[in-house]
This record gives C-alpha cells, structure tokens and sequence, in this order.
C-alpha cells in the first residue's frame, strides 16, 4: 500500500483550498481535528471493511459521533470511507495543519516543562521563541517530571532542551568521551 502521506496529501490539499478560499480555516481545523479523532479509532476502522456496514452508514456514524455538519465535511468523509482511506485522516489532519501554519507564518511548540508554567512564564517563553523563529508560536504545555528541571521545547524537527536532565545528559556524554 501506498505511504500514509502520500494517500493524504491530494485530500489535505483539496481541503485547505476550500477552508482558504471560505476564509474558513480554524473552523475546518476544529472540524478536522474532530474526525481525525473518531476516524482513527481502532473500533470505527474494523467497520471499514465489515460488510454489514454500508459506506454511507460509516460515513454518518463519523460525521455524527464527531459532531460536525458541514457539507464539504460530510463528503470528505464519505470519500475517504469509499476508498477505503478512513485510516489517513490523522495523516491528512497533520497536513492540513502544516497547511495552515504556512499560510499563517506560525508554528506549533510542544513544551515540557518540569513543574505547572504561570501564565506570566509561558507567556514569557512564548514572546522569546517567537522572537527566535520569527513566527507566530502557538504552544502545547504538558508537565514531565523526569525533566527535573527547565523546559524542553519541539517545534517541528527543532528541539531546544533547556532542561536539567538534558544537561546531566550532556555532561554524562562528555565525561565518558574524556
């Protein structure tokens, strides 16, 4: 079978054209990132291929549990489930998204922190990072512990780990090279 991505990519692209040209861009990325959830739910994929479930059965089952009704969004679906193409949503998602954040000129961070960030420090780290990549910087904050210390921030392939472990790590690398 094809690349997850590759089968994405046309849909994606369709997609943002319409969202784009309806000025309608958040809405289809709320929208999308709905189905995206439903549709990969290993439940909602064995329907896929169960013969007792017609295609336009699956389709509204989608549509309904996700909570969407947007026309455009209904086809979608109903295209994606009668080429047994439900499985790329979250690939088609993730481009969208990509989509978007180009058109945009603003990027997603994932940031890890050790403890609960207040708002003035996220805020903070925010305006420094949109300083840095010179984009509009739209973050995701999740605590892990196992930092000990700082922050960890992902923008794409990009990682800049402030944390403490990263630099244990660092100096537990350079005193085993000495």
């Amino acid at each position: 079978m094809a690349e997850v991505a590759t089968i994405a990519r046309p849909y994606a692209e369709a997609v943002f054209s319409i969202a784009d040209s309806a000025s309608a861009l958040p809405a289809w990325s709320a929208a999308l990132g709905r189905l995206s959830q439903v549709a990969s739910q290993p439940e909602v994929l064995a329907l896929l291929g169960d013969p007792r479930v017609s295609a336009a059965q699956l389709t509204e089952l989608v549509v309904s549990v996700a909570g969407v009704d947007v026309a455009e969004a209904r086809g979608l679906v109903a295209a994606l489930v009668e080429n047994q193409r439900l499985a790329a949503f979250p690939q088609l998602f993730e481009q969208f998204e990509q989509l978007k954040n180009a058109r945009e000129n603003a990027v997603d961070a994932q940031i890890e922190s050790a403890f609960d960030m207040d708002p003035a420090q996220l805020s903070a780290l925010v305006a420094g990072l949109e300083q840095k990549l010179h984009r509009k910087v739209r973050p995701s904050v999740r605590v892990n512990k196992d930092l000990i210390g700082g922050v960890c921030v992902t923008v794409g392939d990009q990682v800049m780990d402030g944390s403490v472990r990263g630099k244990l790590a660092t100096m537990a690398a350079r005193l085993a090279d000495a």
